[in-house]
């Protein structure tokens, strides 16, 4: 069993070491991704340094979700909400019309709130080029009825 392959393809004995008997006094658990049930990212993600976490490293550029930890295991995999993985399905209408808290144009005070001060704003780009009107629907109107 230890030698198996769970959904998220991380083997049972790095997932599950104190059971396969592969502990010793360092042993770390290896990350895992996020729950197919809910959409969150993992606490226990990190690319190379324990800092470099979903919140901190993988949010600040896009290119970031395809990074890969030590246990190989993705950054899109293990982050889903930050790399956009997450499917909105049957989910309230009231969720899925939320405004981005991270996203902002030029500097970083110029986010949803700014966004809301002038009609116009609703058409800037950040550096990746997404529009407010995408990065902040409730604040920009975009939301469906």
């Amino acid at each position: 069993m230890c030698g198996t392959r769970g959904v998220d393809d991380v083997r049972a004995e790095d997932a599950c070491p104190a059971a396969c008997g592969a502990c010793d006094d360092d042993a770390t658990v290896a990350p895992t991704s996020a729950s197919s049930d809910e959409c969150s990212d993992s606490a226990s993600w990190y690319y190379k340094k324990s800092k470099k976490t979903c919140a901190t490293f993988v949010s600040k550029k896009p290119k970031n979700c395809k990074r890969k930890d030590g246990f190989k295991v993705k950054a899109s995999d293990a982050c889903p909400a930050t790399c956009g993985g997450c499917d909105a399905g049957d989910e309230a209408d009231d969720a899925a019309c939320q405004d981005s808290s991270s996203w902002y144009s030029k500097k970083s005070k110029n986010g949803c709130d700014w966004a809301s001060k002038k009609s116009k704003n609703c058409k800037k780009k950040d550096e990746f080029k997404v529009k407010a009107l995408e990065a902040c629907p409730a604040t920009c109107g975009a939301c469906g009825d």
